[in-house]
């Protein structure tokens, strides 16, 4: 999404009249044959075609950017770096970039720097709320719990229907014991995204934790009732260790959701019983 309006903003449609600046068709072909080669991901042809772009317009903001992203995907997260200091050097206030470089500085250990660039996007920014979620997962991993949900209480406020940002919310609630609030934000979260796999984990550990071990798995067993053929949800719901209790527990769990999951599915696939 952050590179879908990073292109969006930077990239010109590519135009056959404009003779007066042939440099310029000829970098903006090359900028879209790359966005279509990274969209199909031929990340090598991407590469080539950026590397020949930045060689014919060294001041290309974008295709920096393009690269830096490649390279990230690639785990060379130091030339990563380079591509996004040299993108930003070019356009200083486009925050797509300064966010994807933030992400990156993480990647490298250089959690002072990322936290520096998050605070000037708030600044050049302050109603973005992809910014606040990424910074409030941040503080999260930091253990900087207040600055944590304040960042995610700031991110619902401006955007109620990120996911992500109600999921991390919740798991901030929960480490400072407001067990209620992480409740509310896992139910809010499975309104706008229904069958969301994080609030669906958070909702049923959340549930454990407050005594509702029957409201936790009576919610895995509706939630897999919904998409009863989605083995890998099936799985990981089956093997989550803040629902299940003991050993024999799981036992007796899993072989009475595997019975339901039978039923379901031969009722949704008209199988008759043998």
């Amino acid at each position: 999404m952050i590179l879908r309006r990073l292109l969006q903003r930077l990239v010109p449609a590519p135009s056959q009249n404009d003779a007066r600046n042939q440099n310029r068709i000829d970098t903006t072909a090359h900028l879209h044959r790359a966005i279509e080669a990274h969209s199909t991901g031929n990340l090598a042809a991407a590469e080539s075609l950026l590397r020949e772009l930045l060689d014919l317009d060294p001041q290309n903001a974008t295709g920096h950017g393009l690269l830096a992203v490649i390279l990230t995907t690639s785990g060379r997260y130091p030339e990563a770096r380079e591509r996004y200091e040299a993108a930003l050097a070019i356009e200083p206030r486009q925050p797509e970039l300064r966010f994807n470089y933030a992400t990156v500085l993480r990647q490298l250990g250089q959690d002072n720097a990322a936290e520096r660039e998050y605070d000037r996007l708030i600044s050049e920014r302050a109603d973005w709320a992809p910014t606040y979620v990424n910074y409030g997962s941040f503080a999260l991993e930091r253990t900087q719990l207040r600055k944590a949900i304040e960042l995610l209480e700031q991110a619902v406020s401006l955007d109620g229907g990120l996911g992500d940002a109600r999921v991390n919310l919740a798991r901030a609630y929960t480490q400072a014991g407001r067990l209620g609030e992480a409740l509310r934000e896992c139910e809010s979260a499975l309104e706008t995204r229904p069958g969301y796999e994080p609030a669906l984990k958070n909702l049923s550990a959340v549930q454990h934790q407050i005594g509702d071990a029957e409201g936790a798995r009576a919610n895995l067993a509706a939630r897999i009732a919904t998409n009863p053929t989605d083995g890998a949800r099936i799985a990981r719901a089956l093997a989550l260790p803040s629902v299940l209790d003991s050993a024999e527990h799981i036992e007796q769990i899993r072989h009475r959701l595997l019975t339901e999951l039978s039923e379901l599915l031969q009722q949704k696939l008209h199988v008759d019983d043998p």
